[in-house]
């Protein structure tokens, strides 16, 4: 009798030694980014998947604002001894906080090493080691009006040309009202290194050593920067706003700003194209820029560094990569995603001009209106107004815009197919509100119903009409 209790005894406390050792498993990590409204619902897709694998970790994303808002976080946070555990960084971020850094790459095979782009290893290695891992890198694309340049420019001549051609003034009285490209110089240097770039220069020589600018590549970028001048709007804002108000014609700009230039074309009520960027006097390259992932040593326990290089090399696989790229206009980082059936797929649609549902101004005519008491709407979108449409199956996920004409509407609950929806989507203000929901790929068909409750905050005479909506522009 005594050693059945014994017995009994001893299982209940190896029941209970396990329950505690389970829980001290559980490990929380913090992952500071600036991915903006557009990107966020797909960062979370990638962060849900991966606790889905791994019911032990919980992940915060905490959104720091733009990046220069991140980097000053970032070293405040180290000064202070208290940085996240993971976080992008660019690569000149990196350098004067290597010291606080949990490399990356000893704790990867050697396979997933070798996977990464051979172009995207250097910029990741210190001191002969791989301390972070590229995360969302983008090239350099050229954004076009396709009613103003039915056909985008080929060349630097074509450029030039072209710009000349589209930039207007419309009253004229001297001061130019639609510029036919732009520059960011303080925001958006790359734009000139492009041009660099393509005439063949290089900012340093080949051992980083020397400044090699003052030379005749940096010479011919320069001039061919200047002539574009006349014909360009300075500014140091995003361009899709001065896009979206009908003051810009075409501009070169990051792949990963289609989300938002796109948004901005419908608000604009014209097409967007995409192309390469011209070909300069030497070559036809982009330059691929983003930040990359850094794992913090500083004020983390080994289990919050090891869960953190987990999600890290869970976002290098290629089915994530490529999710990556294909949702926020990015490229995929591995060699292995290029070969992927879901990326050569994704990127035969796009030389097809496949078409894509997308939903514009015009929709909100044909809304269905439904108000409730203390000013309280339900705006129904059927899909009525779409712009171009196809029978064939869409592959690759669109997106489905909800317009309602009050500036400071609270959203309360979006819908989509009667099915309440949380993060996988994007709101905008003025003019008016936009709530923008995401269709991911393989669950897009002939017909979904968004709709939105939502505070307006003020009583408005039912219709959209032009005095319901505010003239300001902004993101």
């Amino acid at each position: 009798m005594k050693s059945w209790k014994f017995l009994t005894f001893g299982l209940i406390f190896v029941f209970l030694f396990g329950l505690i050792a389970f829980a001290d498993d559980a490990v929380t990590i913090t992952f500071w980014h600036a991915m903006s409204s557009g990107h966020q619902p797909h960062l979370q897709k990638l962060v849900d998947d991966f606790l889905a694998e791994n019911p032990n970790i919980a992940i915060e994303l905490v959104y720091q604002g733009g990046y220069g808002d991140l980097q000053q976080k970032i070293n405040a946070a180290v000064v202070a001894g208290n940085p996240p555990t993971l976080a992008q960084v660019y690569e000149n971020w990196t350098t004067p906080i290597l010291e606080v850094l949990y490399p990356i790459g000893p704790q990867m095979t050697d396979a997933e090493k070798a996977d990464i782009i051979d172009g995207l290893v250097g910029s990741n290695t210190y001191n002969g080691i791989l301390y972070t891992v590229p995360f969302n890198k983008s090239i350099m694309v050229l954004y076009y009006r396709t009613d103003l340049v039915p056909n985008p420019p080929t060349t630097w001549a074509e450029y030039l040309q072209m710009a000349k051609d589209v930039t207007l003034d419309e009253d004229g009285d001297g001061t130019i009202d639609r510029f036919g490209t732009a520059f960011r110089p303080s925001a958006n240097p790359e734009q000139f290194l492009n041009f660099l770039e393509e005439a063949g220069g290089s900012i340093l020589n080949d051992d980083w050593t020397e400044a090699a600018i003052n030379n005749a590549a940096g010479l011919a970028a320069m001039e061919f920067a200047v002539s574009l001048a006349p014909y360009s709007l300075i500014t140091s804002g995003y361009l899709s706003d001065p896009f979206a108000a009908g003051q810009l014609c075409m501009f070169i700009d990051t792949s990963a700003g289609y989300y938002y230039n796109n948004v901005a074309a419908g608000t604009g009520g014209f097409e967007m194209g995409v192309a390469r960027v011209p070909m300069g006097p030497v070559n036809q390259k982009s330059m691929i820029q983003g930040t990359n992932v850094a794992v913090f040593d500083m004020n983390q326990t080994q289990a919050q560094k090891d869960a953190a290089v987990k999600f890290a090399r869970f976002l290098l696989r290629p089915e994530n990569t490529v999710y990556w790229a294909e949702m926020g206009g990015y490229q995929p980082v591995t060699k292995s995603a290029y070969e992927t059936e879901e990326w050569e797929n994704f990127v035969a649609a796009l030389r097809q001009e496949a078409c894509a549902a997308r939903f514009d101004i015009d929709a909100m005519h044909r809304m269905v209106c439904e108000r409730h008491a203390a000013n309280v709407g339900m705006y129904l979108s059927t899909g009525l107004g779409v712009q171009q449409a196809t029978y064939e199956p869409i592959r690759h996920g669109f997106t489905m815009q909800i317009y309602t004409p009050f500036p400071d509407a609270k959203i309360a609950e979006v819908r989509l197919d009667g099915k309440a929806i949380a993060g996988n989507y994007a709101v905008y203000h003025n003019p008016g509100t936009a709530v923008e929901v995401g269709i991911p790929p393989g669950q897009a068909h002939a017909l979904h119903v968004v709709t939105l409750l939502f505070d307006g905050g003020r009583e408005i005479r039912q219709g959209f009409e032009k005095e319901d909506w505010k003239v300001e522009r902004t993101r």
